[in-house]
Order: C-alpha cells, then sequence, then structure tokens
C-alpha cells in the first residue's frame, strides 16, 4: 500500500541529504523537494488544511518541504530516523553543501500518510440484439393456361374467264401493250395471330416490422470497499 511522507527542513541542503539517503538506503525513488517557486505545488497535495498552512509559512521563509511516495514494504523506524538524521549528516551526503550552522535542527514536522482506496463499482448496463422471432417469404412463378379469341382475315382468289367481243383499234393494241408478253403477280394474304406478353401488378404483399420500447428494470449486485478502524494505545508495560 502506497503512502505518502512530508518533511519540512531549515534549509534545502538538509531536504536533499534525505532524499539522497531516502533513495540509497531504503530504496524509494519518488522523493520530491518543494521550495519557495514550488509552492503552488502545495495546492495538489492531499493535506490538511492545517498542515498545507504550516508548510505554506515556512516555505515562505526559506525552509524546504520533502516529499516522499513510498511503497509501504519499507522500514518505518529507518524511513523516520533518516529524515530526523538528515540535518546533522547532511555534510557527509553532500560534500558540496555548506556546513550545517548552529540553528540548524531536525524537521519541524514528520507526517506519515498511508492511502487506503475506497473503490465502488458502478453498473454500466449495455444493449445487444438477439433473435427472438422472424419469417421467411418466398416467391414462385406458376404457370396457367390462358386463352383470347383474335378474328384474322384470309385472302383467295380465283381465275374467272369471261367471253368479250370487243374489237381494238391500232391505237388500243399499241398503248395497251396488249399483244406484248406480260407477267402479273398475285398474292394471297392471312393474318396470323401473334402472342405477346404484359406483366401487371394485380395486389402486393406488405410485410411491416414494428419496433416497440420498453423499460426494463435490472438487478445485480456491486461491490464496495468499507474501512473499519479500530483505534488502540499501548501501555507502557507493552499490552493493549
Amino acid at each position: 500500500m502506497s503512502r505518502w511522507i512530508n518533511a519540512l527542513y531549515d534549509t534545502r541542503a538538509e531536504a536533499e541529504v534525505a532524499q539522497a539517503r531516502l533513495t540509497s538506503e531504503v530504496g524509494i525513488k519518488q522523493v520530491k523537494i518543494l521550495g519557495k517557486a514550488d509552492e503552488h505545488e502545495l495546492a495538489s497535495l492531499n493535506l490538511s488544511d492545517a498542515d498545507r498552512q504550516s508548510y505554506s509559512d515556512g516555505i515562505r521563509h526559506g525552509a524546504s518541504l520533502l516529499i516522499a511516495n513510498s511503497s509501504g514494504d519499507e522500514d518505518d523506524a529507518r524511513v523516520i530516523q533518516i529524515l530526523k538524521d538528515a540535518a546533522a549528516r547532511k555534510g557527509e551526503q553532500a560534500s558540496d553543501a555548506p556546513a550545517p550552522s548552529a540553528s540548524s535542527r531536525t524537521p519541524e514536522r514528520v507526517v506519515e500518510e498511508q492511502r487506503i482506496p475506497i473503490v465502488e463499482e458502478e453498473l454500466r448496463i449495455g444493449k445487444r440484439e438477439v433473435v427472438r422471432g422472424g419469417a421467411n417469404v418466398q416467391t414462385h412463378v406458376r404457370e396457367v393456361p390462358a386463352e383470347e379469341a383474335v378474328l384474322l382475315k384470309r385472302e383467295r382468289f380465283e381465275v374467272d374467264r369471261r367471253p368479250v367481243n370487243r374489237a381494238l383499234s391500232e391505237t388500243d393494241v399499241q398503248s395497251q401493250g396488249v399483244l406484248k408478253p406480260r407477267v402479273l403477280q398475285i398474292s394471297e394474304m392471312r393474318e396470323e395471330a401473334v402472342i405477346t406478353k404484359e406483366a401487371f401488378i394485380r395486389e402486393e404483399v406488405v410485410i411491416q416490422k414494428t419496433t416497440e420500447e420498453r423499460v426494463e428494470t435490472v438487478h445485480d449486485t456491486v461491490r464496495r470497499t468499507e474501512v473499519e478502524i479500530d483505534e488502540y494505545r499501548t501501555g507502557d508495560d507493552g499490552r493493549r
């Protein structure tokens, strides 16, 4: 379980000593130091109003705030001791840092914080389509007999010889050419039935699908983290 540890130092050199030892000796990698230029970052920290005001006042007067995010597996006593010893041992950890003055002191306040996440599930209802029924529609073509009466015409010719006794003049013979060979072609015509087909829509089969909406209440369970705190104090002999 991760936790946040905060410590306020008189000088940045003291904070850097604590930072170096937390990283090298304990293995805490997320260590940050806040100074005057970083005071605005206090608003993003999970601090009480009193702690935030105290840290803000200290930073404005030249103090440095060390913030460490640990995994919670470290030796708590070791972490606290390093934070307290940082002012006395800063010269050993940072050779270029100035020697501690007579006014240097241990951190004003060391805050150890453990965070327990409160997890709560929420229902997320989705929708999906399932087939509940339907219909198969097929069409077939069927041939049925059909008849229609039609009137047809047909031609016939007949050859009939009639006696005529009429004299022709030479002029008639020349003009009519009756004494010249002639070919006449006469055709007999008859009508035949020609069948064509035309399609008509006589009726329609209409298939309609209606969509209806309904409200359904979904029942399920969700899980939520509940925290119970059992406070206790130990006596001088170590018994509860």
